[in-house]
């Protein structure tokens, strides 16, 4: 629906006639037909309606961009998707159990799940297609559970923001302005790093919780990455022009990660001992929360 209403906006701009009389048929056909019969987003493949080939487009671009790679986003074979749908439910039975809040915003936000295979890119999302997210399937090795838990909530994250923006900028000044990066070796628009601060700091929330629950070392070895991830885009930020309530937003993300790298958890986890990283498959240690606890 989001997709259609950015076609019409654009052949409006254009007074394309045809064009605007023939998305508005859409829009009505579609609010005519569309009924939610349950709370939980649909999971599917992805497919050719037109808004999933624009999907499709935007996240070959993605991976341009990121990877410097020309990677197109395929649908999954239909074993995948029985085996992804299995561990998308069970993560967001999770959701619900840690954290009802959380997991009110994924329904508030998400209804479509979108799964594609693709060498590069993990998931992607955008404000035009707002209300759907796509997701890889995990690599074989992965922890499948986490790997969902922490996509969808950093897809959602995303379009939380999108929402956000559209009230308050949060940026004062050039927001596409490139800034050395905290969490990648390229330069990024400063926008893009407060996309990444936003969904680290929404991670860090929902690992420290899912941790709370189940007490396993391994998830806090994730808590562990995205909370040097959290501090990385929020040192940038802080250096950053922001408005009254984008500087209101970094304050509070940067408490909720010092509330957490000061939580007794960490007292027997060795912040020094190299691991791989969830996403690189990269060996790291933890500088940033190490540095934390000793403040």
């Amino acid at each position: 629906m989001h997709y259609l209403h950015h076609i019409l906006q654009s052949a409006m701009r254009r007074q394309c006639v045809a064009t605007v009389e023939h998305t508005l048929s859409q829009i009505i056909t579609e609010a005519t037909v569309s009924k939610h019969v349950h709370d939980a987003a649909s999971v599917t493949s992805l497919g050719t309606g037109d808004w999933e080939r624009f999907a499709q487009f935007e996240g070959t671009k993605l991976s341009d961009l990121e990877q410097g790679r020309n990677d197109t986003p395929c649908p999954v074979t239909a074993d995948d998707l029985v085996k992804c749908k299995r561990h998308i439910f069970q993560a967001l039975e999770t959701v619900a159990t840690v954290d009802r809040e959380m997991y009110g915003e994924i329904i508030e936000h998400v209804n479509e799940i979108k799964l594609f295979n693709s060498g590069v890119t993990q998931g992607f999302s955008d404000k035009r297609t707002m209300g759907a997210i796509f997701i890889r399937p995990p690599h074989p090795s992965s922890d499948a559970l986490h790997y969902f838990y922490e996509q969808l909530i950093h897809e959602m994250s995303h379009l939380q923001l999108h929402c956000m923006l559209s009230i308050d900028p949060l940026i004062s000044g050039d927001r596409y302005r490139l800034v050395t990066s905290p969490l990648r070796s390229d330069p990024r628009p400063l926008f893009g790093v407060l996309h990444a601060t936003y969904v680290s700091a929404k991670l860090a929330n929902a690992f420290f919780g899912l941790y709370q629950h189940n007490m396993d070392q391994s998830t806090l070895c994730y808590l562990a990455q995205i909370l040097d991830e959290l501090a990385a885009g929020i040192d940038r930020l802080k250096e950053s022009s922001l408005t009254s309530s984008g500087q209101t937003l970094v304050d509070s993300m940067a408490h909720l990660g010092l509330r957490i790298a000061l939580d007794q958890a960490w007292s027997s986890f060795d912040l020094h001992a190299p691991r791989l990283h969830r996403r690189t498959r990269k060996w790291v240690t933890h500088g940033r929360l190490s540095r934390l606890r000793s403040t």
